[in-house]
């Protein structure tokens, strides 16, 4: 047994051993009474099982009901080496389901409270490779896991840190954890990650609490605890990879209004307006989507006007990515409510990208858009510049389309450019009029009205009075 433990050590012996049938009475070997043989046995099966192949055949030679067994050893050194070749063994997809089933949960989640942190290394790294698996993932909760992998995260030995994060980060995935892991107290630890000068476990908390913040519930709960400072911080990290992850943490927590103040006061606003200059898709998008959502607040508005973000957010609309057109119309539309706004976003050139938008066939983009160019048109000095720069014919098209909500927008557009004396004339040689008397038939009652004043402001021109009559005004009106 000494003899193959030595020789296991060699990288081209792991497959040797196999290959001559050594993992047969190694197997067998482990059901052995004596510790020692125990000690030599687990270090070369824990050496072989780095190799593929060999994770396979170790399981169908029956190793795992021995492992589990020797996992409640009180022989030194026992339960973790068999900890150490669980460990190897889960890193297989399948073995994963197996060691399970095997029921070694128990005595794996007994061994993370071991005073040895080198036994709580082997077992939690064991536990972050099961938790990849999504029955398991319910699974280490319902053999209560959760304060276990807790206590874990407030370790100050570094592997034990990092193992525990990522079971953390692989659980939250789950709907149903999301909340227990807050129950149990996870919010803490997980913030205090945050800080880490270990890169790898700060993105591991960091991705955990960006999951836990999808749940409502958690929103109010991840502020209470002080959630928000830190990782507004990471949005100005120099690890670009943390920069996603803040993002739509900051974007998921905004959803809810009392939060807004709360993340605009830590100072949020400016480094996601930086992140808008990120040559990172994701980031882009998240952080527009987080401005987004903190522009509903009058007083952010504020803050992100000043802060420049008008400029960025009109360049994303002609961005390849439909995400980031959305999240970024969607934001100047939320601003164009702010004073003075409106007029900035068009002088920087916001109408001809918005009024691009109008021809897009995805129905959230156009009616963005339109949403936008609704807010802007209410501007006097805004009214004939949109007919000039050509949305006359989208909107017109979109009066005839099957979109409901898209109509109701579009026809307030024309409704406010028809009050420009420039546009009156305009507005019936583009052909609008047909359009505009077919809403008067429609059953929604708000769009009726809006068609009817229209009209109303078209025929105030005298060149107007006998094309609209000739357009068939008179009988639903």
């Amino acid at each position: 047994a000494v003899a193959i433990r030595n020789l296991s050590f060699s990288p081209e012996n792991e497959v040797r051993i196999a290959a001559e049938n050594g993992i047969v009475p190694l197997v067998a070997a482990l059901r052995s009474t004596d510790p020692k043989i125990h000690e030599h046995v687990l270090v070369t099966l824990r050496n072989i099982s780095s190799n593929q192949d060999n994770k396979v055949r170790i399981v169908q030679e029956g190793a795992l009901a021995p492992l589990v067994f020797l996992l409640r050893s009180t022989a030194d050194l026992i339960p973790q080496l068999a900890a150490g070749v669980l460990r190897n063994l889960a890193s297989n997809l399948v073995n994963q389901v197996k060691i399970v089933q095997e029921d070694a949960l128990p005595p794996l989640l007994g061994l993370c409270r071991a005073q040895n942190v080198a036994i709580v290394e082997q077992a939690v790294g064991c536990l972050r490779n099961l938790s990849v698996n999504a029955e398991n993932e319910v699974k280490i909760v319902a053999a209560n896991g959760l304060p276990v992998i807790m206590q874990c995260l407030k370790m100050e030995d570094r592997a034990v840190q990092e193992h525990a994060a990522v079971i953390v980060r692989n659980l939250s995935v789950n709907g149903e954890n999301k909340v227990k892991m807050v129950q149990e107290g996870g919010l803490k630890p997980l913030i205090a990650l945050l800080k880490s000068k270990h890169e790898f476990t700060q993105e591991q908390a960091a991705m955990a609490l960006r999951n836990l913040s999808i749940n409502a519930t958690n929103e109010h709960k991840m502020v209470a605890e002080g959630a928000i400072p830190a990782v507004v911080d990471l949005l100005r990290s120099r690890n670009g990879r943390l920069h996603e992850h803040a993002a739509v943490t900051i974007r998921n927590l905004a959803i809810n209004a009392e939060n807004e103040k709360a993340i605009a006061d830590e100072g949020a606003i400016q480094p996601l307006v930086a992140l808008l200059g990120s040559s990172d898709q994701p980031v882009l998008e998240h952080s527009a989507g987080a401005l987004r959502n903190l522009s509903v607040s009058t007083d952010n508005k504020a803050q992100m006007v000043a802060a420049g973000a008008i400029g960025p957010l009109i360049g994303h609309l002609m961005s390849h990515s439909p995400r980031i057109q959305l999240q970024a119309s969607m934001a100047l539309r939320n601003l164009s409510l702010h004073p003075g706004a409106d007029v900035v976003i068009v002088s920087e050139g916001g109408l001809e990208p918005l009024i691009a938008m109008l021809y897009s066939s995805d129905d959230a983009l156009q009616e963005a858009a339109v949403l936008a160019l609704r807010n802007l048109s209410v501007h006097d000095d805004n009214k004939s510049k949109l007919v000039r720069q050509g949305a006359l014919p989208a909107l017109i098209a979109l009066l005839g389309g099957s979109n409901v909500s898209i109509q109701e927008q579009a026809i307030v557009v024309v409704r406010n450019l028809s009050l420009d004396p420039e546009n009156e004339v305009r507005i019936v040689e583009e052909g609008a009029v047909p359009a505009i008397v077919n809403l008067l038939r429609s059953p929604i009652e708000s769009m009726q009205e809006h068609a009817a004043v229209t009209l109303r402001n078209l025929s105030l021109n005298d060149d107007n009075e006998v094309r609209v009559v000739e357009e068939g005004c008179l009988p639903p009106l």
